[in-house]
């Protein structure tokens, strides 16, 4: 089965010393599709060791939109105005030896402030806009970024 076709419910095994005690409890998390000259945004993510979009995950308390916004300005520096809810599923993972459920949720964003940054460079060794041809050809991609290429595929966007 390819990439494109891998089925993003069923389990995938990830180990590694980045993994806190947070990542090995079910969790819920955020991704953000942002947009340039009809490019996105991947980040070659260090914990992950995969080209992912931008993701942040929801702490106890937290609602999910505060998450996105608060996740976009501590990581990139930017301000999110305008966005909305495009996906949202549910991947199990073994994290470690540690049975994980993780819920996505992904959000277009339409509209922000601010000029990209990597702020957080020990999580992120380097930022890049991709076309959708290009980010086909990448080998190590986030579950995240499988589920936008299949909705995108899907003619929705």
């Amino acid at each position: 089965m390819g990439r494109d076709e891998e089925d993003l419910t069923s389990v995938l095994v990830v180990n590694g010393p980045h993994y806190t005690k947070e990542d090995c409890r079910d969790h819920e998390c955020i991704a953000a599709i942002i947009h340039k000259d009809d490019k996105i945004l991947m980040m070659d993510h260090v914990k992950m060791n995969r080209w992912a979009v931008p993701v942040g995950k929801i702490k106890s308390g937290e609602s999910k939109e505060y998450t996105l916004k608060q996740e976009m300005k501590e990581e990139l520096d930017i301000n999110i105005i305008k966005y909305e809810e495009i996906i949202n599923f549910t991947r199990p993972y073994i994290v470690n030896g540690i049975s994980v459920k993780v819920k996505y949720h992904i959000f277009d964003i339409l509209e922000y402030i601010g000029k990209i940054k990597n702020l957080e460079p020990n999580k992120h060794k380097s930022l890049k806009f991709s076309s959708i041809d290009e980010l086909k050809k990448l080998k190590r991609i986030s579950t995240a970024t499988k589920a936008f290429l299949r909705y995108r595929r899907d003619d929705v966007f």
